[in-house]
């Protein structure tokens, strides 16, 4: 098999960049899941997390915000279910977070093998 410089080097160039690529998702996934643990704790001191809690701040949006109400009626529904919805969003946030930061969930496909 022969190859010419010029296909080698757009090899090397495109490694390069997806290199690149890489470490910014890297950063962007780490500062995303580091944003929800810290959100997770601060709710959580705030008692928001508790059905009386999560239901006055949710109360609080729909009187406050000026979303469209068909978002106001599914937050609505979301407060109705404050025992139920509070731990799910708790658990969603911190669980979130720490497979952001931990690398878990996401598995970027690896550049092709070049032989």
């Amino acid at each position: 098999m022969t190859t010419n410089p010029t296909s080698l080097r757009n090899e090397v160039t495109t490694v390069a960049h997806q290199g690149q690529a890489g470490n910014a998702l890297a950063i962007v996934r780490v500062t995303i899941g580091a944003m929800l643990v810290w959100v997770f704790f601060e709710n959580l001191g705030k008692g928001l997390y508790t059905p009386a809690g999560y239901a006055g701040l949710i109360s609080y949006y729909i009187k406050n915000s000026h979303s469209p109400a068909i978002w106001k009626s599914v937050m609505g529904l979301a407060a109705s279910h404050a025992s139920m919805a509070a731990p799910i969003q708790g658990l969603t946030e911190i669980s979130l977070g720490v497979l952001l930061v931990m690398g878990v969930p996401i598995r970027m496909s690896s550049a092709p093998e070049y032989r």
